[in-house]
């Protein structure tokens, strides 16, 4: 259960005591279905999903996918799949969603190294 709890269910930090509550009853009722699914594949989902809904957030689930073990020939299948399934609406989100996990990733690095010698 300890993936639940930075699961990507819940990405924003409620804003109110109603908010707060709601968000941890939704995690309470998604907690069976997602301990069922494998982090990677959990984010995976989640990344195409959002791919599918033109959210920033795709590219952020695509790097945590990868830091879960998803390979790169995965990353690139699921914005193709989504991209197939889209038809002309979802044109081109397969390789800008490809491209902003690269972005993110060489960034993380980046900053990795950077920190790494500070």
């Amino acid at each position: 259960t300890a993936h639940l709890q930075s699961s990507p269910v819940t990405k924003l930090p409620p804003s109110s005591a109603f908010e707060s509550r709601l968000a941890a009853l939704r995690l309470q009722l998604d907690a069976p279905a997602l301990q069922a699914l494998e982090p990677k594949t959990l984010y995976l989902s989640v990344a195409a999903l959002a791919i599918a809904d033109a959210s920033d957030d795709a590219a952020l689930h695509g790097l945590a996918a990868r830091r879960a073990g998803a390979r790169w020939a995965e990353v690139e299948a699921l914005g193709a799949l989504v991209e197939r399934v889209g038809g002309l609406a979802a044109s081109g989100k397969a390789s800008a969603f490809v491209h902003a996990v690269r972005s993110l990733e060489l960034q993380a690095r980046v900053e990795g190294a950077v920190a790494a010698h500070a």
